[in-house]
């Protein structure tokens, strides 16, 4: 018979069961691992901020307010708009308008939640 499946091993000490016990608690007494800031979740460990990007779309529009196209990534807009990962970043952060060279016309970028 197989003595080495999960369930039916009989050399299970209660000491691996009691070590198991004690590690889980100091772990479990430990300081966060996360720090909440400004709505934002920040990982000491990795000293970076958690990015989760789940139902956020990107909305772009035309100076005057009519919606161009609505996509759902930055990778999206970039393809849409031509540009670069960094412009559409840093005009997701001051609001500025981009040039659409297709069009050559300047259009917005904002971010909507679904």
């Amino acid at each position: 018979m197989n003595n080495n499946r999960l369930s039916t091993s009989g050399d299970l000490l209660g000491e691996d069961r009691e070590l198991l016990i004690t590690q889980a608690k100091i772990i479990l007494q430990a300081p966060s691992n996360y720090k909440k800031e400004k709505g934002k979740t920040f990982i000491i460990s990795e000293n970076k901020w958690l990015t989760v990007r789940k139902g956020v779309f990107y909305e772009i529009a035309d100076l005057k307010g009519n919606v161009v196209t609505t996509c759902n990534s930055i990778t999206a807009v970039m393809d849409f708009l031509g540009v670069s990962r960094y412009i559409v970043l840093k005009r997701l952060e001051d609001g500025e308008p981009v040039l659409w060279v297709k069009e050559d016309r300047l259009v917005t970028i904002q971010e909507l939640e679904s």
